[in-house]
């Protein structure tokens, strides 16, 4: 899961207003296969995909010996989130790119589009990415400028009182 806050960022305006049912067939398989929810739900529900109790029967099904993860997937893909409106698949792609360490990213970068689409899919998926990686450029200065701050300490100087001072190649700096 990602430490900064990211919510909102995709519901402000979705860029698939439908689920992409034709993109969602066509990876089926690669999808059951490379998406391990045990790992996505607690994400799908932080970013309110999933409720509580949708959440908590996916861990039963999970937990129980007659459910494979592949059936959670296909209940997932097929059953749940294409219910869940305009906005859906962004969420599901923000959890694939950003969720579970990262880990997924991958699996959204090797879909493949639909044959038969109207390359209506196609962009918007383009553009759904383009924000997804200006997202974790904005966040990466984020982090990198919260790691500067958590590295800056306050020291006593006898003329000045307390200083902070900020790393530098030579050692610490005065910050005045």
């Amino acid at each position: 899961m990602c430490d900064v806050n990211t919510e909102g960022f995709l519901d402000r305006e979705p860029v698939f207003q439908a689920w992409p049912t034709e993109l969602v067939r066509t990876n089926f398989i690669f999808l059951l296969q490379n998406c391990d929810p045990k790992d996505l739900l607690p994400d799908m529900f932080r970013r309110h995909l999933l409720t509580r109790v949708e959440e908590e029967l996916m861990q039963k099904q999970l937990a129980s010996p007659t459910m494979t993860k592949r059936d959670v997937n296909r209940n997932l893909l097929l059953a749940v989130l294409p219910k869940k409106g305009p906005g859906a698949f962004d969420s599901f792609a923000h959890c694939l790119y950003f969720g579970s360490e990262k880990q997924f990213r991958h699996v959204l970068s090797a879909l493949k589009f639909p044959a038969r689409d109207d390359r209506e899919t196609e962009h918007l998926f383009t553009k759904l990415m383009d924000k997804l990686r200006a997202m974790d450029t904005e966040m990466s200065a984020v982090e990198e400028t919260a790691a500067l701050f958590t590295s800056i300490a306050c020291t006593e100087d006898p003329e000045m009182g307390k200083v902070a001072m900020y790393p530098s190649t030579t050692g610490y700096e005065k910050c005045l």
